[in-house]
């Protein structure tokens, strides 16, 4: 039976929220972000959970005590590459056949949706599969790029780091991944923060996996809406007036 961990990434602290409360922890729905993405994941039957904590990681891990967790410190916030980097020693303890990862801030992420991501990278028997969507403008979202011929994903390229070109790609990365364990752990050690940003971006990995001639699958959703986060407290209030079917 295959296993699966999931990994969600809580440690940043939502400096646009304009509050000292840590990012995950702003309230959708009547509770904070982060348990949302949490009891979704519980119900894709995920029994083993590990929460990347940093900014107020006490406050964090507080909140989540109702919850059988996991817990990695990310104590510089230097990407979401970074941010699993940080969890490996957390993930090699247990060594799940595959790992997905989550944002903490994505909490109308559908159970459903998890599953069928699931279903598609065991089926696909994918070294990394990615969970998509479409917008006519993808804005800040990071583009996913794919051979011309073949239509198979061979990169995500960050917003900032786009042509014009890419930017009108219409298909973009919604930030939930599912990763076999061995190669992920293979492939983030040799992540560089050789960008605009100069973080360690978790994007990377899908370039590095692709050049070793894995495969990358991907599910696209039909409604973009379910993988959208919160970075203010407008975008917090306008999530709250969607309903996921």
């Amino acid at each position: 039976m295959t296993t699966t961990m999931a990994i969600v990434l809580a440690a940043g602290k939502g400096t646009r929220f304009n509050s000292d409360l840590p990012k995950v922890l702003h309230h959708i729905h009547g509770k904070p972000m982060v348990h949302h993405v949490i009891e979704t994941v519980q119900q894709c039957g995920i029994t083993t959970t590990c929460l990347v904590v940093g900014y107020q990681k006490e406050k964090v891990q507080a909140s989540c005590q109702q919850y059988n967790l996991l817990y990695a410190t990310q104590a510089q916030q230097l990407g979401t590459g970074h941010a699993l980097q940080c969890a490996i020693g957390t993930i090699k303890e247990t060594m799940p056949d595959q790992c997905i990862v989550l944002a903490g801030d994505c909490p109308l992420v559908q159970a459903g949706t998890l599953k069928r991501l699931l279903d598609t990278h065991n089926i696909e028997d994918a070294s990394a599969t990615i969970l998509t969507a479409m917008l006519p403008d993808a804005g800040a979202y990071g583009r996913i790029i794919r051979n011309q011929n073949t239509r198979t994903i061979i990169a995500i390229k960050e917003a900032a780091d786009c042509s014009d070109d890419e930017r009108l790609i219409q298909e973009f990365n919604s930030g939930i991944y599912c990763f076999n364990t061995a190669h992920l752990i293979d492939s983030i050690q040799h992540l560089s923060s050789n960008n605009q940003q100069s973080e360690y971006y978790l994007t990377d990995i899908i370039e590095l996996l692709s050049k070793k001639k894995h495969t990358i699958a991907g599910y696209c959703i039909k409604n973009p809406i379910e993988v959208s986060g919160a970075n203010t407290q407008t975008e917090l209030k306008a999530l709250e007036n969607h309903l996921v079917s």
